[in-house]
């Protein structure tokens, strides 16, 4: 099977498995309150919260060892596959034994740090110890799993996690019925993790992505250091980008309340669903990017990144205008009118989350050369300007200085590195490939917003999710309609039309 149809099928499976999530968390976060109320549920995500934290012990190490099995899996059989993979399985292991000790005794100095209720502390503590327990065992097996990745095999991922959401919903509704409470939610996670350890297990021996026996040997010095200093420099980015994305509620609860929070969290929904859609082909591209520089050359793999980057741009154009538009009026139906925000925010909106989904491919290529450069600190500093933005606007601003806070910080620290990254490292035809992947579908700007213009005026107002879909159904043809033939170039657009009836032509 080519990169192309493994591409398309792990977008395709993707993207029912993001809607069985969806489903899940509709459906989960009601029969949990259905049972345990308020403060049980609240105690649960309190764990979860906490725990989360512990993703940081990671170290960026899974980025690396995909990147480098990458890289061998073309030359198969090789003893350094088989070197690597074993470094990944130590490391992952050193990893998961250090958060059981350093975990396991923070439970006991966490406890006192909340205001937890007597008759809840033990359940909080052995929630809070469960949940170290599962993040143990889920580290230390990540290894089984990263073969999937650098084989391109998001199909099989996507398909156990469909399984997954459905074990996590049938788990915890028999616990709750069999009188388990709040612990229900644990069972569901670790009988998760059962399935999803054994579904590597099963899928990687059986297309033989593991190492063969002829494929295993010592790591060498080297080796240790090739993973470790791009370990460090991914872990680095990961965690400017994680500041990145947490700064903006963080600030808004704290310099505007928690109800200008609660507005932040719920107005911006339909961008962020939006922009989880478009930037699912990228996500899963980046595997293929990496395979081909290292079989095909700078050349053919610019090539291919320069149109998914082109298409990406021209999708977000043709459908954030209408997601702006459209978005008071879905807010107004979801909501009841309960929340809502200016018209400037949701042009400020759209432009941001336009920026995110339109330069993804541009600061989410970085590091596939397997160097960072000045990159690996700039989501760091992106985070400090961020800060220092959001406190000089948002006083007279408020939510609107904040998104514009983001957008510039987007542009200076996120765009403009990432153009030199990329110059620096293939050269200077990197320039022209910003002017086809960037530049060429803002000509269809004009009419992209004309299109959502015109569902405002001429759609019936507060009419009822029918109506609404309606509106936002043909706004979106039209404006994707206006992209493919004027935002994106003739050999893009042949490819891409012809790609999408091959695809229709075999289903």
């Amino acid at each position: 099977m080519n990169r192309f149809h493994l591409l398309v099928r792990g977008i395709g499976v993707g993207y029912v498995s993001m809607a069985f999530g969806i489903a899940y968390s509709f459906l989960s976060i009601p029969l949990a309150l259905g049972y345990l109320g308020k403060t049980e549920y609240g105690l649960w995500a309190l764990v979860l919260s906490i725990t989360s934290y512990l993703n940081f012990s990671e170290l960026g190490m899974t980025n690396s060892v995909q990147r480098h099995l990458i890289d061998l899996k073309a030359v198969r059989p090789h003893k350094e596959y088989g070197a690597i993979f074993l470094t990944g399985a130590v490391v992952f292991g050193v990893i998961g034994c250090l958060c059981l000790m350093v975990g396991g005794g923070a439970v006991l100095l966490v406890t006192p740090l909340f205001k937890i209720p007597d008759a809840y502390l033990g359940t909080f503590e052995w929630l809070l110890f469960g949940s170290v327990v599962l993040f143990v065992l889920t580290i230390s097996t990540r290894i089984l799993g990263v073969p999937l990745y650098v084989y391109q095999r998001h199909d099989l991922s996507e398909l156990s996690n469909i399984v997954l959401y459905i074990i996590w919903i049938a788990v915890l509704w028999i616990g709750l019925r069999g009188g388990l409470g709040v612990y229900s939610l644990l069972l569901s996670q670790g009988v998760g993790f059962l399935w999803t350890c054994g579904f590597n297990i099963v899928a990687c021996s059986r297309l033989g992505l593991y190492p063969s026996r002829a494929e295993w040997s010592r790591p060498s010095k080297v080796i240790i250091r090739e993973i470790t200093v791009y370990a460090r420099d991914s872990f680095l980015q990961s965690l400017g980008q994680q500041l990145v994305n947490t700064l903006p509620m963080l600030l808004i609860s704290r310099w505007m309340g928690l109800d200008a929070a609660a507005v932040w969290s719920v107005a911006n929904r339909s961008y962020f669903i939006l922009r989880q859609i478009l930037g699912r082909p990228f996500q899963y591209g980046v595997s293929m990017m990496a395979d081909l520089l290292s079989n095909k050359g700078e050349k053919v793999m610019l090539a291919r990144w320069m149109q998914m980057s082109q298409l990406m741009t021209a999708a977000a154009l043709a459908l954030y205008p209408i997601c702006a538009a459209m978005n008071p009026e879905f807010l107004s139906i979801w909501t009841h009118g309960t929340i809502g925000w200016s018209h400037w925010d949701d042009i400020a909106c759209g432009i941001y989350y336009f920026l995110l989904v339109s330069l993804f491919p541009w600061y989410g290529i970085v590091g596939i050369n397997k160097k960072f450069g000045i990159t690996r600190y700039t989501s760091l500093l992106e985070g400090v300007l961020l800060a220092l933005l959001c406190w000089l606007l948002h006083s007279r601003l408020g939510i609107t200085g904040v998104i514009l806070s983001l957008i510039i910080s987007k542009i200076v620290m996120g765009l403009l590195p990432s153009l030199c990254y990329l110059h620096d490292a293939f050269g200077n035809d990197i320039w022209k490939v910003f002017q086809g992947a960037l530049i060429r579908p803002l000509v269809a700007a004009p009419l992209c917003v004309a299109s959502a213009l015109a569902v405002v005026f001429l759609a019936p107002a507060a009419q009822g999710w029918m109506t609404f879909l309606l509106s936002l159904g043909a706004g979106s043809i039209v404006s994707v309609g206006c992209v493919i033939f004027l935002g994106i170039s003739r050999e893009v657009r042949c490819e891409f039309l012809a790609k999408c009836s091959g695809i229709v032509n075999r289903a």
